[in-house]
């Protein structure tokens, strides 16, 4: 797949096994994009930031995605699950709700 980052800029991004495949975690312009590392298929493309993105993290005993920005803020995504959504999670396709938190809310 493809993604989009500015060359002047390091990048910080996450590869984590997930079932039976590899997935990886990389900002690209002001969204993260998950890839399948063996095909380079997308998974997904989460949205929540107003700028570029400039890291991820995944805290994986409990796959809580962690993204900060360029619009100094902290995003914190968790797996949507069955109660969360009426369309269930289906396999291999990796889903992330966001709860937005930063030092700016006073």
């Amino acid at each position: 797949g493809n993604v989009r980052i500015r060359a002047n800029k390091s990048l910080k991004f996450d590869v984590f096994g997930y079932g039976n495949c590899n997935v990886c975690i990389i900002p690209s312009d002001n969204k993260i994009v998950i890839f399948e590392v063996e095909t380079g298929k997308k998974l997904n493309r989460l949205s929540g930031h107003y700028h570029f993105v400039n890291a991820c993290l995944l805290q994986r005993d409990r796959l809580e995605l962690y993204s900060a920005g360029e619009d100094r803020n902290i995003l914190f995504w968790t797996p949507f699950k069955e109660s969360d959504s009426e369309d269930p999670v289906k396999e291999k396709k990796i889903k992330f709700k966001e709860e937005n938190w930063s030092d700016d809310e006073g």
